[in-house]
């Protein structure tokens, strides 16, 4: 039906030579090793050759090639991922905007960032129309839309930040619809995020 997998740069097919081996840990481990388990495996640091290699595998098997990172990563692996071929580029953080700023690494330029790459670039995820717009005119392809809203976000409770889905995803789709009128341009917006109960699932 269209849908595509995205490979998560920063996950454990890029940690790790063999994945399955982790992955069973992690499926064969108790609840209560849970925290555990993730924790010890995520100690084992990302590895380029791998994010190389993976990409390469999905396109030897004739496959769409989409991956992600969060944003201080995305020069760093967005040029390997280009080199490897990949088709498609996701720049996610709890929540993105244009305006980051950070004591602790160098932030990200957006705008530079979607000029140099020669793929696609998804962005998100954001829930207002000022952000969306923002994230549009500086060149994303497409933009991701939700924070806080699932049964499984903790955004919501640990900063305190959550919006409906429904209300988010008009509008950032009035900020894409605007965008389109102005520019001929369109920007498809992906809603990425849940909704809590059958209740409102049912209505909307």
């Amino acid at each position: 039906m269209g849908g595509i997998a995205v490979l998560n740069l920063e996950g454990i097919y890029t940690r790790y030579e063999d994945p399955y081996e982790v992955i069973n840990r992690i499926v064969e481990g108790t609840d209560e090793e849970a925290t555990k388990i993730f924790q010890e495996i995520y100690l084992e640091p990302v590895k380029e050759e791998l994010i190389y290699k993976r990409i390469k595998e999905i396109k030897s098997e004739g496959g769409l090639c989409a991956v992600s990172s969060i944003p201080q990563k995305a020069f760093q692996y967005g040029r390997i991922a280009q080199e490897a071929g990949a088709d498609v580029f996701v720049v996610q953080a709890t929540v993105l905007t244009v305006n980051h700023f950070s004591s602790q690494y160098e932030a990200i330029k957006l705008e530079k960032f979607c000029k140099e790459i020669k793929i696609p670039v998804i962005m998100g995820n954001c829930v207002t129309y000022e952000v969306a717009l923002d994230l549009i005119e500086v060149g994303a392809d497409a933009i991701l839309v939700g924070v806080g809203p699932g049964n499984a976000c903790t955004t919501r409770g640990v900063l305190g930040i959550g919006i409906p889905q429904v209300t988010a995803t008009l509008d950032v789709s009035a900020a894409r619809d605007y965008y389109y009128k102005k520019t001929g341009k369109y920007v498809p917006v992906i809603t990425d995020g849940g909704m809590r109960n059958a209740q409102r699932r049912r209505y909307m």
